[in-house]
């Protein structure tokens, strides 16, 4: 069990930023630079073995103003496309692929990209978990899905975890303020990636080969959206495109962005531009995965070998409303007993499908101690079970950050 620094502790590494010397792997590294003995790591590290890994980093898009009903067509609600109709939100059941792997009542189905699985063969454990929980919260760009009861922020707690990244940067907050809020490790904000990088070469030191690792082309934004003309999707692969470089280079922990905010009432309008754009989301999150599985973790590894990247960031998607999945037209704000849920890929730290259930009238959340149904939603739980992810299935990690709800139902008892 490792033992985590207190908060006072933590604002004093984060306080040293502007004098941090340690860049991470050099100029142009690659997957190969990150190897156990370290060959691309700072100069305390070099010739000496990584330590284990102890955290995953983390990204968090926070899909306000209805934009997180975009990922309801990655991964549809199950009852929806298990009896599917020509009017539910969903534009093609063929696009959905279903696990047969998984229990009924933890059922699960992701979006096809091209002809595979969204993430298929990108990492070990890649399969997402869908936690109903929160509530429904239209229209805001900060909706509260990703704060406990008790006001903190599940990111900045996740900082607290992840000091043993020794990130520059532990908690950076893309696109605007107000995406972190309480907790031990309060996020640096930077308007956007430009100004990210700045921030970099200003507390990182980050060297001219790095800085242009870590800037987006329009090339490479086209190729990550399908050549997508739509900004709110070029937006988020820019984001995405900056974190997978930042990760790989050891300069940030945890990126908080918002995605999308666009309210799509409209999108079943023209069905052909929706299923467009559907693919064109998803095959951005792939391609994240993508550039992640092509480097490791340049700060830890798993029983002394590398460990890819891919494996070792969870990816967590919250937002106001997920809009109604049962009502195509218009797809309104609504959603049945005014629910809401939170999409995440925690690389097989908790057990993969959907914990509770969303029916076209009802909907039950989940019981934190055993993952069934359970009448009342259990947002706690839900955060608590991501943290536990982040921290490597560390619980005395997460209770050592003040967190005490049970969330034994959503751990996958088989390790990764």
């Amino acid at each position: 069990m490792r033992t985590l620094p207190s908060a006072a502790g933590l604002g004093l590494v984060f306080a040293s930023l502007a004098c941090a010397s340690d860049g991470g792997p050099g100029p142009g590294a690659n997957a190969g630079d990150a190897a156990p003995q370290n060959e691309g790591g700072s100069g305390g590290e070099a010739g000496t073995a990584l330590p284990e890994c102890t955290a995953q980093r983390a990204v968090h898009l926070m899909a306000g103003s209805g934009g997180l009903a975009w990922f309801t067509l990655v991964w549809p609600v199950p009852t929806m496309i298990e009896s599917f109709e020509a009017r539910f939100a969903y534009d093609n059941v063929f696009f959905a692929n279903g696990d047969s792997t998984l229990p009924p009542d933890h059922p699960l189905f992701t979006r096809r990209v091209a002809q595979r699985t969204l993430w298929q063969n990108l990492g070990k454990r890649p399969s997402a978990t869908v936690l109903v929980a929160g509530t429904n919260q239209s229209h805001t760009n900060t909706p509260s899905q990703r704060t406990f009861a008790n006001g903190n922020d599940t990111f900045s707690l996740a900082g607290a975890l992840q000091a043993s990244l020794r990130a520059q940067l532990p908690t950076l907050s893309l696109g605007r303020s107000g995406l972190v809020t309480r907790g031990p490790v309060p996020g640096v904000v930077a308007d956007s990636v430009e100004f990210a990088i700045a921030l970099l070469k200003t507390n990182a030191g980050i060297s001219a080969a790095q800085e242009a690792e870590l800037r987006p082309s329009a090339a490479a934004i086209d190729e990550w959206t399908q050549k997508s003309t739509y900004t709110p999707f070029r937006n988020l692969a820019e984001y995405l495109f900056f974190t997978a470089a930042a990760f790989r280079l050891g300069l940030v922990a945890t990126v908080v962005a918002p995605a999308l905010e666009d309210d799509p009432h409209t999108a079943f309008a023209d069905k052909a531009l929706l299923t467009k754009r559907a693919d064109e989301l998803t095959h951005t999150l792939d391609s994240f995965y993508d550039a992640l599985s092509k480097a490791v973790e340049p700060r830890c590894t798993r029983r002394r070998l590398p460990v890819s990247l891919a494996d070792n960031v969870v990816l967590v998607i919250t937002g106001d409303t997920p809009k109604n999945s049962f009502v195509q037209q218009g797809w309104p704000d609504s959603t049945p007993q005014n629910s809401n849920w939170i999409f995440a890929r925690t690389n097989g730290f908790l057990r993969p499908g959907w914990f509770g259930e969303i029916k076209e009238t009802t909907a039950q959340g989940f019981d934190g101690r055993t993952g069934a149904l359970a009448a009342t939603s259990n947002k706690d739980a839900a955060l608590a079970g991501i943290l536990y992810a982040i921290a490597r299935g560390d619980a005395a990690a997460v209770s050592a950050v003040g967190v005490t709800v049970d969330y034994a139902g959503l751990v996958d008892p088989v390790a990764p």
